[in-house]
């Protein structure tokens, strides 16, 4: 009898805590046949790749590749710093000339300024407002 309650269903359901002891992966039987179909497609393929590569290609295709186009890796190179050492002594003497010219235009058409004549052109104004 008390065999008969060591391997009942419930006394071994307890003591698995509901598992039966075996686990199968998530999914397992609906992708069993894709990976079976992928396996055989994998068997029928070659081995072989049937393309060879020459020994020391990829360390030597740049050197190669660089003797077919001839190119040359030493390149001239311009100085800007020469072109602009040449343009500042003109670019001085210009400014130099621009304000010298802008003094003289200015100072030959304005009358001197003195008290006297800002307290003339204080009545003028004086008087023009006077008039509107």
């Amino acid at each position: 009898m008390e065999q008969e309650i060591n391997n009942s269903e419930v006394f071994l359901k307890s003591v698995l805590q509901n598992s039966v002891g075996f686990s199968v992966p998530k999914d397992y039987f609906n992708t069993a046949e894709d990976r079976f179909s992928s396996f055989l497609i994998e068997r029928e393929l070659p081995e072989e790749t049937g393309f060879s590569i020459p020994e020391n290609y990829f360390q030597n295709v740049e050197k190669s590749i660089l003797k077919k186009t001839g190119f040359k890796k030493e390149v001239k190179v311009i100085s800007l710093k020469s072109k602009f050492l040449k343009y500042i002594p003109v670019a001085a003497v210009a400014s130099v000339a621009l304000l010298l010219s802008i003094n003289y235009f200015t100072s030959s058409t304005s009358s001197e300024i003195n008290f006297d004549t800002l307290e003339q052109n204080r009545y003028r104004k004086l008087d023009c407002r006077k008039l509107k």
